[in-house]
């Protein structure tokens, strides 16, 4: 009996190089799949981190669409659900936050004109989230003009810029 060593060399050679070229395609899906995980993994704290950003500015909406698509690509993680649950009771409270200014005017500038003894007064309040701000121009008779913010003395730019109409 005779062996073909050639032939049972290049056999072995041949079983080698699929069983290489497996194990490189195998190590490429598996690189692949890390990848993915992380950028996976990158855009869902991302969006975590959006709706952090959204409550520290107290945009609620914003927040709550941010933590809902974060259960929509993690249905089971936890902390998307105790963000949207500290959301809602933000929300429940916010009014207790809110002065009476907030409460009675809409967000943004309201100006309102009026007229006391010889005085016109403008009144501009600001409202943002739930703070109002009330700012006042006093024009008396004789020529002068007083700014106020809240009762306190300002100045006419510091009255412009921070009541400025759109």
């Amino acid at each position: 009996m005779s062996v073909n060593y050639a032939k049972l060399n290049n056999t072995l050679n041949e079983k080698l190089a699929k069983e290489k070229a497996a194990a490189e395609a195998a190590e490429k899906e598996r690189i692949a799949k890390e990848e993915e995980a992380k950028d996976f993994e990158r855009k869902y704290k991302a969006i975590l981190s959006r709706g952090d950003s959204a409550i520290a500015v107290k945009n609620f909406d914003k927040a709550k669409q941010a933590f809902n698509e974060a259960l929509t690509i993690k249905p089971t993680d936890e902390l998307p659900k105790s963000k949207l649950k500290e959301i809602d009771v933000m929300i429940a409270n916010a009014d207790a936050f809110k002065n009476d200014l907030a409460k009675k005017y809409p967000i943004g500038v309201t100006e309102e004109i009026v007229k006391e003894g010889n005085t016109k007064v403008t009144r501009r309040i600001v409202v943002t989230g739930y703070k109002g701000v009330l700012y006042e121009k006093k024009e008396t008779n004789f020529g002068a003009v007083y700014f106020f913010k809240d009762g306190n003395a300002i100045t006419e730019q510091i009255y412009n810029s921070e009541t400025k109409t759109k």
